[in-house]
């Protein structure tokens, strides 16, 4: 059985960012935010940026709700294309 680049978990994206073999991560489905904690952690000690769609941060203290619904943005270049990507507006849940 063989996976796809899909099928992974986001710290290996968020990896694959860090290492430059992709631009940028995008999510944009719900999403726990224990799932994204470890890649959250790795991209930011390497001087990129994950934040929710819109460019906001993502809160991961213990009085916040555990699900992300804002979408997912990580990078470590800025860039005219990740700006506009931040104005991408996600349907209601």
């Amino acid at each position: 059985m063989s996976l796809s680049f899909f099928d992974c978990v986001v710290g290996f994206k968020v990896l694959e960012v860090v290492e430059d073999r992709a631009d940028v991560y995008v999510h944009v489905t719900a999403i726990k935010k224990w799932d994204l904690c470890a890649g959250y952690a790795l991209m930011t000690a390497m001087g990129g940026t994950m934040s929710t769609l819109g460019g906001d941060k993502i809160d991961f203290s213990g009085d916040t709700e555990p699900l992300n619904t804002k979408g997912v943005l990580a990078y470590m270049h800025p860039s005219p294309v990740i700006e506009k990507m931040k104005t991408i507006r996600l349907p209601d849940s």
